[in-house]
C-alpha cells in the first residue's frame, strides 16, 4: 500500500479512537511512510524466493549462512513502525495510557520559516 492510503487509514483509526489531532500529522507521515517501505521490503523478501536464510559464499570458498536482506529490512522497519503506532494510541495497551489533558496541551514541533 502507498504512503497516501496508509496515512489516510491512520488518520481513520485515530479519529475511531479519539485521539487524531493535527499536530500528530508529522509522525502519522512517518509512520505512513515507514509502513509503505515496510510492504516494499516483504514484497521484496516474497519476489526473492522468501528463503529467510540462504548460504553466502565468502571470498575464502566458506559457506556461510545469512538472513535475508529484505527480512532484516522488513524487522527493523515494523519495529520502527511499533514505535510509531504505540505512540500515536494506535494499540491497545498505549490507547488506555494517553492522558487526554497532555494531548490538549501538547505543543507541535514547529519548524523555523526562511
Amino acid at each position: 500500500m502507498k504512503s497516501a492510503a496508509w496515512k489516510r487509514k491512520i488518520i481513520e483509526q485515530m479519529k475511531e479512537s479519539g485521539t487524531y489531532r493535527e499536530q500528530f500529522d508529522l509522525p502519522i507521515s512517518d509512520l505512513a511512510t515507514l509502513l509503505e517501505l515496510r510492504d516494499a521490503a516483504l514484497q521484496q523478501y516474497v519476489t526473492d524466493g522468501s528463503a529467510p536464510i540462504f548460504t553466502h559464499e565468502s571470498d575464502r570458498g566458506a559457506q556461510n549462512p545469512k538472513i535475508n536482506p529484505a527480512l532484516l529490512l522488513w524487522h527493523e522497519l515494523e519495529k520502527t513502525a511499533i514505535g510509531l503506532y504505540k505512540d500515536l494510541g494506535l494499540n491497545p495497551r498505549s490507547l488506555k495510557s494517553i492522558d487526554e489533558n497532555s494531548l490538549t496541551q501538547w505543543q507541535p514541533l514547529t519548524v523555523p520559516k526562511e
